[in-house]
């Protein structure tokens, strides 16, 4: 039986050095603070999103529901809403395009990491002759306006 009398006592490892302590092995707890921030993030990123699904028109919400709440593929979707899969694939991307945007995509955008907002503002006007006209990139544009 060993008796630990402190944490700052050498432990000797296979080579026979005695080049750490035991307060550097002993596992430390998580941020429990953080942890119950960002746990009530993603509950609150949560309620925010289901509503916003429960926005949406026709028979969208229910694709969504179907497809991320019970995680079905395409085909298990339109055969749990009554649809071909042709239209389920059709109504599922309709639902993603109106999350985006609108009412919607203002709800959500706050819960985006900062770089995701970068990274889409700089997919906007991106193209050569905006470049030929301003000398710069979308993505130096985003950087300069930061």
């Amino acid at each position: 039986m060993v008796i630990l009398r402190s944490l700052d006592a050498p432990v000797t490892g296979i080579d026979g050095t005695e080049d750490t302590t035991v307060g550097e092995l002993v596992a430390v707890a998580g941020n429990q603070e953080e942890d119950i921030l960002d746990r009530m993030e993603k509950e609150s990123l949560c309620r925010t999103l289901w509503r916003c699904v429960d926005s949406l028109p026709g028979i969208q919400p229910d694709v969504i529901r179907s497809r991320y709440g019970q995680n079905l593929t395409i085909k298990g979707c339109g055969d749990a809403c009554g649809i071909t899969a042709a239209e389920a694939r059709k109504q599922h991307d309709k639902a993603l395009r109106n999350l985006r945007s609108g009412e919607n995509g203002k709800l959500l955008r706050p819960f985006l990491p900062d770089d995701a907002q970068i990274y889409s503002s700089a997919l906007i006007g991106n193209g050569w002759e905006r470049f030929n006209q301003t000398w710069t990139s979308s993505t130096e544009r985003v950087a300069l306006e930061l």
